[in-house]
Order: structure tokens, then C-alpha cells, then sequence
């Protein structure tokens, strides 16, 4: 197997997507959230208001797109719980223009993190489907900033492919010989975590959400649901801007590193699910 087919989703990004051989970040934080910010504003923190992934509310850290205004919105409508929502998001995103130059467009943002789903969005909600996965629910969820009822096609997929159906069997190499041959350390290599008990070698079963997270289920998750969503979204012959953020490869790169067994599994996969 290889990266490159013709078939892979990496060939294709290749072959379809813009190839930049040198970029150089403006800002100096890193993560998920500035960097959304920052990829769908075309602003860098100081302008986005978006400058971490997490605020400080009392003693604890919560969201930064924790608002206390919203509520999330499950299957069962919306919980006595605080949602996220765009609220700390100073400057416009691609999406909102992009909706306002389609006015039958339809938009559908979904991420495993609020941050990963919101931030390439912004400010919508009119014509937006915005969902992310909650792990205290174990299922989708949006907030009454976008929504005060899940839309159908998620609690259908959710009904008919339920997250605990992905991480239901063991994650094991699709192909070991080729991801031993890639990889740069050993299998349980130094650094490697256990995360929710997920274990430092193959195979590496998930038994909640926590640990599904830290596997490519997440994003077979994603991908799913993504698919559930362009099937209805686009049923009438709507355009369709959609937003897919994969955290699961950022998550499996956290607790394994990026030259593990693991990474290079989860980038094969990836492969294939493009």
C-alpha cells in the first residue's frame, strides 16, 4: 500500500488541492482553536479573539466557546447544560461569505472538538448544519446557537450508526508490514501513553469515548456522518460547502507521536477513507 495511489485521499489532495512548498505561521500559538480561527478568517489571533483552546473560569478550564447563553442540543432536544457557540469570534469566517454569495448554499461544518466545528463556521446559522461529538452523550450534538433541534440526518446516523458500533471491535493495522516499514520506533515505542486504558501496543481497544478519541475511529465517526449529511443536504441539488475537521489523527499523535505504529496507521486509513 502506499500514500500515493491514485485511489488515496492524500493522491487526490495531491492531485485537486493546493500544494504550498513553504508556509510560516503568524502567530505563535499553535492550536486547534487559533489555527481554525486563523485558516477561515485569514486573521491571526490578536484580530480572531480566539488566542487558546481553553479559558480559565474560576479554577477550572473550560472551552474558550463555552457560552453560558447557549445550551447544547442533543437527540433529546436541548440539556440544562452550557453549549458552545462563536461568541468569542471577533472577525468573519470564508463560510459566512460563501453563504452570503450562494443564497441556496447549505453548509455543514462537523468535527470530533466544538472548536474544530465551529471556527471554520462562525457566525451562522440560517442554511448551517453545526455538529460535534460529545463525549458525556456519546453521540452528536450542535447548540441552540445554531440550532434548537438536531437536524434529522443526525439523529438518523446517530441512530443508525451509533459511535459505540465503531469502537466496537479492536484497532489493529490494516496493513502492519507496511506500517512497521514506515514507522520510526519500535511498537510500544519511548513516550507512548495509555490513554482511558487504550494500552501502548496493538491491538488497542476503546471502551468509552474518551479513549475512542486517541483512535481512527473518531474520524470513521466523522466521515460517516459527513456522508449522512451531503446525502441530505444536497438531495434538492443545493451546493454544499462543507467543513471536515479529522482530530483523531491529533489525537493519536498526542498519545502515541508522530513516528509511531500508531500514526502511521492511522494516516493509512485516513488514506482510505478520502
Amino acid at each position: 500500500m502506499s500514500l500515493t495511489e491514485p485511489t488515496g485521499g492524500f493522491a487526490r489532495l495531491a492531485r485537486e488541492g493546493i500544494y504550498v512548498e513553504r508556509m510560516e505561521y503568524a502567530h505563535a500559538v499553535t492550536d486547534t482553536a487559533p489555527g481554525h480561527a486563523a485558516l477561515y478568517t485569514g486573521r491571526p489571533p490578536r484580530e480572531t479573539g480566539i488566542f487558546g483552546n481553553e479559558v480559565f473560569e474560576g479554577d477550572k478550564r473550560v472551552s474558550i466557546l463555552r457560552d453560558a447563553a447557549s445550551r447544547v442540543v442533543s437527540s433529546k432536544g436541548p440539556l440544562e447544560r452550557p453549549g458552545s457557540s462563536p461568541k468569542a469570534l471577533t472577525s468573519p469566517t470564508l463560510s459566512e461569505a460563501w453563504l452570503a454569495a450562494n443564497p441556496t448554499g447549505r453548509l455543514l461544518s462537523v468535527s470530533w472538538k466544538d472548536r474544530g466545528a465551529i471556527l471554520p463556521a462562525g457566525h451562522v446559522r440560517e442554511r448551517a448544519t453545526v455538529v460535534w461529538f460529545d463525549m458525556a452523550e456519546d453521540a452528536w450534538v450542535t447548540s441552540t446557537a445554531f440550532a434548537d433541534v438536531l437536524p434529522s440526518f443526525v439523529t438518523a446516523e446517530t441512530e443508525a450508526h451509533p459511535a459505540s458500533s465503531f469502537r466496537a471491535k479492536p484497532w489493529l493495522p490494516l496493513d502492519a508490514t507496511w506500517v512497521a516499514a514506515h514507522a520510526r520506533v519500535a511498537d510500544d515505542g519511548p513516550g507512548e501513553g495509555d490513554l482511558e486504558g487504550l494500552g501502548k501496543v496493538f491491538p488497542h481497544t476503546a471502551t468509552s469515548a474518551k479513549a475512542m478519541r486517541a483512535t481512527p475511529f473518531a474520524d470513521e465517526l466523522v466521515v460517516s456522518l459527513a456522508n449522512a449529511g451531503i446525502a441530505a443536504l444536497t438531495a434538492d441539488g443545493s451546493p454544499l460547502f462543507l467543513e471536515l475537521s479529522l482530530s483523531g489523527n491529533d489525537y493519536v499523535g498526542h498519545v502515541f507521536g508522530p513516528d509511531s505504529h500508531e500514526a502511521w496507521d492511522e494516516l493509512l486509513r485516513l488514506d482510505e477513507l478520502g
